[in-house]
C-alpha cells in the first residue's frame, strides 16, 4: 500500500531523537533526495511502467522520443502482439555498434542535447521508394520553382544512394515550415506541413522529415494505386517559398491503408535556420509504421492524488510509489540524510544506526543490509546493454560467430 507524504512524515518524525521535523529544511527535497539515491541503486519493481512510443516504429527510421520519467528499458513489444510475454530477440547495444550496424530488433539509448532517446532498427514494412534524389532525370525530371534555382547533383554531400538534389535560394530568410505533395498531379494530391524534424527542432545539416497522411489534407481526388506526383516546398523568410517537384515515369502503388496509417519521409539540409540560402533534398520514401509499447522502470518515486507521476513531492498529499517491502528502502534513505542535519552525538548515533541499516554492519552490504536483501529478492529485470566480438582485422564475422559480453552502458 502505497504511504502519503503527510503518513511519510509521521513516520520519520517516530525516529527523530531529541529533534522535530521544524527543525529541518525542506522535506520535500530530502525526500526527493533520498528517491535519486535509492533510484541509483535498485529498480524498485513498483516502478515499472508501460508506455506507447510517441510515433509508430518504421523501417529505415530509428530515433524515437522515450517518456519523460524514463529510466532503463525492460522491453519492447509490438502493441499487435500485446498477448506475448516479451519481445526474445530483442538485444540492447551501444551507440557506436548500433550506428555500424543497426540489425534487426537491436536498440540502445542514447543522449543527444541533454535529450533522452531511443535508437531502434526493427524491421516492420519494406519502405516503398517513391524517388532516391539521386538523379536529375531518372522516372522523370526534376525542377525547382519559387525562389530556387541552379539545381544540380551533389555526389558529395548526401544521406543515401550516390547523390543529393542541390540548389540556392534567393533572397534569404529565416526557415519557417516545410511542405510535402503527393498525388497523382498538381489538382490531385495531399498535403502536410511540418514545423519540425521527425526527432528534433529543424537544425543545420540534415534534417529527417515525416509528414502523416493520415493527417493530411486532400486536394481534388487522389488515386493511391497510381501515385506520380510530389512536390516539396520549403517556405523562408515568413512567406517566400523554394520548392522541388517532378512527375514520375512509372506511377507507384500506395493503396495499402498508406492514406490512413502511412507517412512520406524524405531528407532535407539546410545551409542555416535564420538565414536560408541553400538546400539539399534526398530519398523521399513511403512508410508504414508499427505500433509499439515501451515497458521501463520510472525515475518518478512519487504521484499526486490524482494519479500523475512527478519527480518531486510537493504537497503532502502526493504518495509514494512503493510497496512496504522497497518502502523500509526509503524510509531508511530520508532517515540517514535527516541524521546528517542533526548535531551532536545523536546525530551520529543515528546516521551510523541507518548507515548499517542500509549497507551491512560492515559498511560493504554485500553480505547484509536492506539494500542487498532487496537485489537478492527482486534482481533489475533491465535490458542491459552487449557488445560483440569481431576479427581484429576488421572483417564482420558470420552472426554465428558473434559471442555477447554484457557491459554497463
Amino acid at each position: 500500500m502505497s504511504r502519503t507524504i503527510a503518513q511519510v512524515k509521521t513516520r520519520i518524525t517516530s525516529r527523530l531523537h531529541g529533534t522535530t521535523l521544524n527543525k529541518i529544511s525542506d522535506f520535500y527535497t530530502i525526500c526527493q533526495d533520498a528517491a535519486e539515491l535509492m533510484l541509483g541503486r535498485i529498480d524498485p519493481v513498483e516502478t515499472t511502467r508501460s508506455a506507447g512510443l510517441t510515433n509508430p516504429v518504421y523501417d529505415n527510421v530509428y530515433d524515437y522520443a522515450l517518456p519523460a520519467d524514463f529510466k532503463s528499458p525492460a522491453d519492447l513489444v509490438q502493441q499487435a502482439n500485446a498477448d506475448n510475454t516479451n519481445n526474445s530477440t530483442l538485444q540492447r547495444t551501444f551507440a557506436r555498434e548500433f550506428v555500424n550496424r543497426k540489425k534487426n530488433n537491436q536498440f540502445a539509448i542514447l543522449w543527444r542535447n541533454a535529450v533522452q532517446y531511443l535508437r531502434y532498427s526493427k524491421n516492420v514494412n519494406t519502405p516503398v521508394v517513391i524517388d532516391k534524389a539521386d538523379s536529375l532525370t531518372e522516372n522523370g525530371t526534376w525542377v525547382v520553382g519559387g525562389n530556387a534555382s541552379n539545381l544540380s547533383l551533389d555526389s558529395l554531400n548526401y544521406v543515401s544512394g550516390n547523390g543529393s538534389l542541390k540548389c540556392n535560394v534567393s533572397s534569404s530568410g529565416a526557415l519557417v515550415n516545410v511542405i510535402i505533395r503527393i498525388g497523382n498531379d498538381s489538382s490531385n494530391y495531399y498535403t502536410n506541413t511540418v514545423t519540425t524534424g521527425h526527432f528534433n527542432a529543424f537544425a543545420i545539416g540534415w534534417n529527417l522529415l515525416r509528414f502523416d497522411l493520415s493527417t493530411a489534407t486532400e486536394t481534388g481526388t487522389v488515386d493511391m494505386t497510381t501515385i506520380d506526383y510530389v512536390r516539396v516546398t520549403i517556405t523562408y523568410n515568413t512567406n517566400q517559398t523554394a520548392y522541388y517537384e517532378k512527375t514520375l515515369t512509372q506511377s507507384l502503388d500506395l493503396s495499402e491503408n498508406y492514406d490512413s496509417d502511412g507517412a512520406i519521409f524524405l531528407y532535407t539540409y539546410f545551409d542555416s535556420i535564420t538565414n536560408l540560402a541553400l538546400l539539399r533534398l534526398d530519398n523521399i520514401t513511403a512508410n508504414l509504421g508499427t505500433l509499439f509499447d515501451i515497458a521501463y522502470y520510472s525515475n518518478y518515486l512519487f504521484r499526486t492524488a490524482s494519479g500523475t507521476w512527478i519527480d518531486k513531492p510537493t504537497l503532502d498529499s502526493d504518495m509514494v510509489n512503493l510497496s512496504p517491502v522497497s518502502y523500509k528502502i526509503y524510509e531508511a534513505e530520508i532517515s540517514r540524510i535527516i541524521s546528517q542535519q542533526v548535531e551532536g552525538a545523536m546525530g551520529i548515533f543515528d546516521y551510523t544506526y541507518w548507515n548499517n541499516l542500509l549497507e551491512g554492519a560492515d559498511g560493504t552490504g554485500e553480505n547484509t543490509g536492506l539494500y542487498a536483501d532487496y537485489l537478492s529478492q527482486y534482481p533489475s529485470e533491465r535490458l542491459e546493454g552487449s557488445t560483440s566480438y569481431y576479427d581484429t582485422t576488421g572483417n564482420m564475422p558470420d552472426s554465428n560467430d558473434y559471442t555477447n559480453i554484457d557491459q554497463d552502458e
